[in-house]
């Protein structure tokens, strides 16, 4: 059904596309072409305790960058329909060198999605919790990681966000947003990212998945009040059929007299073996923001818990950051971190535990 109801859309908005037709084509501009993105170079310190048999040793002053280019291409059809594409380019070297390759149609109708990037669920949920939503420095699921090392053998990590893919190619649709609802599809062929010389497998290969989630914003005076939930669901490549990666959570998001107060909760189900068999884990994170004039202040944290095996003891992972953001002028900000993290295997002996702290400071350049 979910397959049948993208194609639909899709159909519907190919229809108002033709309308434009080769006469209304000939009154338009060509596309035009923007860059933006940012550049941050954060410098710090980090004091990592390792267990004594963990050979990693992450200790002491360090330079980090962390920056992407985004090429954006818009254009306007003489019907009203917005065309945008937008290629991102990872400043640094990475095993994904292109971030995300996509391009979005937008109406009345609403927006359909087409490309490598996020689904409706993880888009539609991650603005709402805690510590993405509050926090005004580094983010705390992705970075206290590069200061604060994740041990080899700990599963817990630090995700928080309600998905089973990492930007591999899919198909969404979000509707028009009505009295501050918004309602998000997405269906997501294969798991594999930038493989586009033959159709997504069943055979070896996470396949077969989608998303929904929805979300809720609006004022009510001098109050702001922000929901959002989301499911999503992948067919593992262990098992063509019956095994199955879930995740689903939601946020909560307050904004009142200079303060932000924000919520998140996510649950996790992933296919371990052939015979259908989960480890399941969940996540918790909160976030509380204060806004003066040009500067910003935030703590955020976090709780993870994850099972080793199916139905095997969790790791725990527990994060911490207090943030200071000063805006030096526009697109121009200065942050100040301090950083905790703990990470508590459940096996005694193995390289699953660590815990320590760092103390980060950076300049980002939006542009």
């Amino acid at each position: 059904m979910k397959k049948q109801l993208l194609a639909s859309t899709a159909l519907a908005a190919a229809g108002a596309l033709a309308i434009a037709g080769p006469a209304f084509a000939q009154k338009m501009n060509k596309p035009t072409l923007k860059l933006s993105g940012w550049d941050e170079q954060i410098i710090g310190f980090a004091n990592n305790k390792y267990p004594d048999n963990y050979t990693s040793h992450g200790n002491g002053v360090d330079a980090q960058t962390d920056s992407e280019i985004h090429f954006d291409a818009d254009t306007v059809l003489d019907n009203g329909i917005r065309i945008h594409a937008r290629v991102e380019l990872e400043g640094n070297t990475s095993t994904d060198q292109i971030d995300e390759n996509w391009m979005r149609v937008s109406g009345s109708f609403g927006q359909i999605v087409v490309g490598s990037t996020d689904g409706a669920a993880k888009k539609m949920v991650t603005g709402y919790q805690g510590s993405w939503s509050a926090g005004v420095g580094q983010n705390l699921a992705l970075d206290v990681a590069d200061w604060i090392e994740v041990p080899s053998g700990h599963v817990a990590g630090t995700d928080n966000e309600v998905t089973n893919d990492t930007d591999s190619e899919k198909m969404s649709y979000f509707t028009p947003r009505f009295e501050g609802f918004q309602l998000g599809a997405s269906y997501i062929p294969g798991g594999s990212q930038d493989i586009n010389n033959t159709p997504a497998t069943r055979s070896g290969a996470d396949h077969g998945g989608f998303q929904v989630g929805a979300d809720f914003d609006r004022k009510f005076g001098e109050l702001g009040l922000g929901l959002a939930a989301g499911y999503s669901q992948m067919h593992d490549a262990l098992n063509a059929d019956s095994a199955l990666n879930k995740s689903w959570g939601g946020g909560i998001r307050l904004d009142f007299s200079g303060f932000r107060v924000g919520l998140g909760y996510v649950g996790r189900r992933d296919a371990a073996d052939s015979t259908g068999g989960t480890t399941e884990g969940s996540s918790w994170d909160a976030g509380l923001r204060y806004t003066f004039g040009p500067n910003a202040v935030s703590l955020t944290g976090e709780t993870v818990r994850r099972e080793t095996s199916v139905s095997g003891p969790k790791d725990k992972t527990k994060l911490a950051m207090l943030s200071f953001r000063r805006t030096l002028g526009p697109g121009v900000n200065w942050t100040l971190n301090g950083m905790w993290a703990k990470y508590d295997g459940a096996t005694a002996g193995t390289s699953d535990d660590n815990k320590g702290y760092a103390v980060t400071s950076s300049i980002k350049l939006n542009f």
